[in-house]
């Protein structure tokens, strides 16, 4: 359980920072080197490996990718194209990791 400590925030922090980088690039014309670089970053192998089960621990990563990528976008104003759709069901997603560790 101690490993969720450093592994989730890591993610969290990564997927933001690659949201930011999205956005840089979008706003500077199509600058792609820097995402393309930073990419390849391997967060998943080391997860794997402490990780005491594969599966739950990669439901948690890919949620937590996905969830940390849009809630960034939205942190920095690039939602403007988000429709109410897409707001309820990043709040059921939300929901449901919650839920899933209760």
């Amino acid at each position: 359980m101690i490993h969720y400590l450093w592994w989730i925030p890591t993610v969290t922090i990564v997927y933001v920072f690659y949201a930011w980088l999205s956005k840089q690039s979008q706003e500077l014309g199509g600058i792609y080197f820097w995402i393309l670089a930073f990419v390849p970053l391997p967060l998943w192998a080391f997860v794997t490996r402490i990780s005491t089960n594969l599966l739950v621990d990669g439901l948690i990563y890919d949620i937590i990718m996905g969830l940390a990528f849009t809630s960034g976008l939205i942190i920095m104003g690039a939602s403007a194209e988000f429709t109410t759709h897409q707001y309820v069901g990043l709040g059921i997603a939300i929901s449901g990791v919650i839920l899933m560790k209760i």
